[in-house]
């Protein structure tokens, strides 16, 4: 690792070494940039509550129809993946193969309703 690289972070240690950072910049752009890294965290936060959203209707659903094979996902449409970077489309290809890869790794044949 070089000196310019940060070291590997989780989200939250990443969000708070951005906080600590700036109080290294001059006053103007210390009050700028939070303001940026604040709504950032806000709307990061918000399209992790419509995503939670989404998969706990999925969950219901899959539970409701049991008999089914559990389907989770949903349909992009192509507005909102012309909103996406390359990176971000790449992201979601490699996610797409793990999910559908036909060895079963992921799925579950057990029953989905929690043992206790």
């Amino acid at each position: 690792m070089d000196e310019h690289s940060l070291p590997s972070r989780t989200a939250h240690s990443t969000f708070l070494g951005t906080l600590l950072l700036l109080w290294v910049l001059p006053l103007d752009l210390k009050a700028l940039s939070k303001e940026y890294v604040k709504d950032e965290a806000q709307g990061l936060l918000q399209e992790w509550e419509v995503h939670a959203a989404v998969l706990w209707q999925l969950a219901n659903e899959n539970r409701r129809n049991s008999t089914e094979k559990a389907c989770f996902g949903t349909i992009l449409p192509e507005e909102k993946l012309n909103d996406f970077c390359g990176e971000q489309i790449g992201q979601f290809h490699k996610l797409m193969q793990e999910a559908t890869k036909p060895n079963g790794q992921f799925s579950n044949t057990d029953s989905m309703k929690p043992k206790i």
